[in-house]
């Protein structure tokens, strides 16, 4: 795929991504002053759909202990930066990344598969 063509196709799926999420990574893990654990954070908000995978647990690669979660597709920019350790902010509604997949996005669009925070 040219250069052009890419361009026109990331501006058209641009146009889909009608939510916005918030990325979140922890940056640092430190001690407070009673010997806990205190995570920094940051945020990065980025355009994104949210939709159901409604892929077989087998063909998406979800064994064991995770059969039973609910799992959505996060759609992303190409560049989004966004990692498995991330949790993601949607709608109010806190997700954790469980898996990013790139190698369908042609440089078009990244996606991550998340599940509801906690479940």
């Amino acid at each position: 795929m040219n250069a052009g063509t890419q361009r026109t196709i990331q501006r058209a799926m641009l146009r889909r991504l009608t939510q916005t999420c918030v990325i979140r990574r922890i940056t640092s893990v430190t001690d407070d002053g009673y010997g806990q654990p205190q995570e920094t954070t940051s945020d990065t908000s980025s355009a994104c759909f949210l939709s159901r995978d409604r892929r077989a647990p087998a063909e998406a690669g979800v064994t064991g202990a995770d059969i039973g979660k609910t799992y959505y597709m996060l759609t992303l920019p190409y560049d989004a930066d966004i990692e498995e350790s991330d949790s993601v902010i949607v709608d109010g509604l806190a997700y954790e990344v469980s898996q990013v997949e790139t190698e369908h996005g042609n440089g078009v669009l990244k996606q991550a598969r998340i599940v509801k925070a906690g479940s």
